[in-house]
């Protein structure tokens, strides 16, 4: 596995999104990409993509997700990340856009962070995924 120079920003900017088309997902909307594979025109290298699974493995929370064709329940491991949802599934990355109202308690809670542990930060950053930088 190798890490992109820029974090998963540098992945997920860098990687081809595809929006699902199958019939069975119109219900269940959401973007992928495939591992070693042009997707929507770009191709990341085959590590980035292990390194960014990993990711989601290493930093994600278990959530169920109900199949809303088939009523099946499964467990899955997501990572949210500038206002997405990731999780991996075999050899594909998918990705769901956040609803606004988790981004916004999300920003909220690490703003309220930052102002009490590092005074005179911004924290706006850590929602992107980078070391957050003095004020200027």
């Amino acid at each position: 596995m190798k890490r992109p120079p820029g974090g998963r920003r540098q992945f997920v900017e860098t990687a081809g999104w595809r929006a699902s088309s199958s019939p069975e997902y119109e219900k269940m909307p959401h973007e992928y990409t495939v591992r070693g594979k042009a997707t929507a025109g770009k191709t990341v290298p085959v590590e980035w993509f292990d390194w960014f699974r990993y990711m989601i493995r290493k930093h994600g929370y278990k959530a169920p997700f109900t199949n809303v064709n088939t009523g099946r329940t499964y467990v899955y491991v997501y990572m949210n990340f500038e206002g997405f949802k990731y999780w991996a599934f075999q050899i594909i990355i998918n990705r769901e856009p956040l609803p606004a109202s988790a981004r916004d308690d999300l920003k909220a809670a690490i703003e309220a962070y930052g102002a009490r542990r590092h005074p005179g930060t911004r924290w706006s950053a850590t929602l992107r995924g980078d070391v957050p930088k003095e004020a200027p």
